[in-house]
């Protein structure tokens, strides 16, 4: 028998979990129990201490003998504004929070305090589980979080275009007196969330369906053609963005994805996934997560990251331990430190840093191979067509529709090929653009690196580092080109679009190749931007000379693949058989 997809949403999110924190004004702190015993009493008497139960119901399910999480209680009274949350560095360095809806004791009906904390920990670094636990309705809760989360503006103004539609429709019709009235009444939350969730669903309302039946009915009670539809429609959703706008964040919390499904309900952004809990059900506060997480179904790509990601926090002592268990030559590498420049000392770190993340890979990945060996082998199936469905259902991208796959190919061409661009100084598979052109740079890299460049060079050319590069000649974007495996293309990731290039202007032709100067020894002075000479010909002199250009890198290509270009570029400079007859 297989297992089931939620055994491994618990070994990725669950079982990582070693510390808790849970944050309720009515709960007891240590300091709080600690000062009572001193003193004989608290400043503040809390349900607790009438109602023991429902504390110690929450904190036993913490404290069971399968499983001991380390445990602290925070009562929230001194978070009293923003920079006392930003201060409360342990609430976002724990492995999950239970965070009461109502932290105010003077204010029992205000969630303001656990929604600034649930802001502060949606744009921390760190990913946080979070179970908001309340005794209050959870539908109202729902809302208030999502509200609370979302940015203003989540949605943009309406075009121009569509504006003009929506003033043509209140010229040719006749439109009642109660009709904005009506509009605004079949419009809330739920409509709202609907669009933010998708801007696509707001084509729900010409059918009527869902949601928008309410608002379809005004449309037709007034008769107001369909061409009208759509646009009113989302003026009205804009209407009631624009009525909760004091509710909304001020700064972008990152949610990706929301659900309301009964009692399950979540939030889910980058850095963080909120779930909600009735205090009144008593039920295990586990479950309630395991329910929201089951139902979110986080993508087998993503459980395997986290899965890694919990391997290496989980291991994380012990592979330093083995990294660092080699004092001769960790002394060398601390030497080379203390002796070296500041540009040296750069370099030297960043080798020292690639060195123990491919360490702390290796160390994790039997345990994360094995994972996913299972999660594989509970996942496919013996023929095609059904795999290829149990990959839709998983990504909602269908492998057997031919657009589809092309454009998963051209994204997965760009994922293997290209990263973020990073460093400090100009490398080999940086991609920059100077006078109007696109280059890679494919020099070896010990041949980059500031801090090496030899006497002579530095004789020559001064603080100029001398680099080569190889001309990209660009392909039509977001389109996959014949014959892809030639071994010329490269493929670019942006914000937006993947971006083709190929290293030939045909391809029958060599690589365009080009000696670079580039001042400062290649270091960037501002971002990714530095400034490139190069040898061209003055068109009014006709005088060869050195002509600087501003240069910004703009991509950067894996070191693999980068490193694959090198090995071209020495190909296209020691061709044997130049003299050879023939095609």
């Amino acid at each position: 028998m297989t297992e089931a997809f939620e055994s491994f949403i618990e070994d990725a999110f669950i079982e990582p979990i070693r510390s808790v924190v849970i944050v309720d004004d009515d709960y007891p702190t240590i300091e709080e129990v600690l000062t009572s015993a001193h003193e004989g009493k608290a400043e503040r008497q809390k349900d607790w201490v009438k109602n023991p139960q429902q504390a110690m119901d929450v904190v036993s399910e913490f404290r069971s003998k399968e499983k001991k999480y380390i445990l602290d209680i925070h009562d929230a009274q001194n978070l009293t504004d923003d920079d006392e949350v930003e201060g409360a560095a342990h609430l976002h360095q724990t492995d999950l929070l239970v965070l009461d809806y109502q932290l105010d004791p003077e204010n029992a009906e205000d969630h303001t305090r656990s929604l600034r904390i649930a802001r502060k920990l949606f744009a921390s670094e760190h990913f946080n589980l979070i179970i908001v636990n309340t005794n209050k309705n959870l539908d109202v809760v729902f809302e208030n979080f999502l509200v609370g989360l979302l940015e203003k503006n989540r949605l943009p103004a309406l075009t121009e275009e569509a504006q003009a539609k929506v003033e043509e429709a209140f010229d040719n019709t006749d439109i009642p007196d109660d009709f904005e009235d009506k509009l605004d009444k079949a419009v809330g939350f739920r409509q709202y969330s609907s669009v933010v969730q998708d801007c696509k669903n707001i084509r729900l309302v010409m059918s009527g369906r869902s949601e928008f039946a309410a608002l379809t009915k005004v449309f037709s009670d007034t008769k107001l053609h369909k061409k009208y539809w759509l646009d009113m429609a989302m003026s009205g959703v804009l209407n009631y963005q624009r009525k909760i706008a004091d509710r909304l964040s001020d700064a972008n919390c990152g949610v990706s994805s929301f659900r309301d499904a009964g009692e399950v309900k979540w939030i889910r952004s980058d850095r963080g996934f909120i779930t909600f809990s009735d205090k009144q059900a008593k039920k295990p506060l586990l479950d309630a997560l395991r329910a929201a997480l089951a139902d979110w179904k986080p993508r087998p790509s993503r459980l395997l990251l986290a899965k890694m990601s919990a391997d290496i926090e989980n291991q994380g002592v012990e592979m330093q331990d083995r990294a660092l268990a080699d004092n001769h030559s960790s002394a060398l590498w601390f030497k080379e430190l203390l002796l070296s420049g500041e540009v040296e000392r750069k370099s030297t770190i960043d080798r020292a840093v690639r060195r123990h993340i491919e360490s702390m890979v290796s160390e994790v990945l039997p345990g994360v191979r094995t994972f996913a060996e299972r999660l594989v082998e509970s996942q496919r199936c013996e023929m095609e067509a059904d795999n290829i469905s149990i990959v839709e259902k998983h990504y909602q991208v269908n492998l057997a529709n031919t657009a589809q796959l092309k454009k998963a190919q051209l994204l997965h061409n760009a994922l293997v090929c290209s990263e973020d661009v990073g460093g400090w100084h100009i490398q080999t598979g940086h991609v920059f653009e100077a006078a109007g052109e696109t280059w890679i740079c494919v020099s070896p890299l010990c041949d980059t690196v500031p801090a090496q460049i030899s006497k002579n060079n530095i004789e020559l050319h001064g603080d100029r580092l001398r680099f080569s590069a190889i001309k990209l000649h660009s392909e039509k974007p977001n389109k996959l080109p014949k014959s892809v495996q030639s071994n010329r293309f490269i493929f670019l990731s942006s914000v937006d679009d993947v971006y083709v290039f190929s290293i030939v202007a045909s391809p029958d032709a060599m690589p365009e190749t080009e000696v670079f100067y580039a001042d400062n020894k290649g270091i960037f002075h501002e971002d990714f931007k530095f400034t490139v000479s190069r040898s061209e010909v003055d068109q009014k002199s006709k005088e060869l000379c050195m002509v600087s250009h501003p240069a910004e890198v703009r991509y950067q290509l894996r070191y693999e693949y980068a490193q694959n270009l090198v090995q071209r570029l020495g190909g296209a400079v020691t061709r044997i058989g130049l003299d050879f007859a023939g095609e």
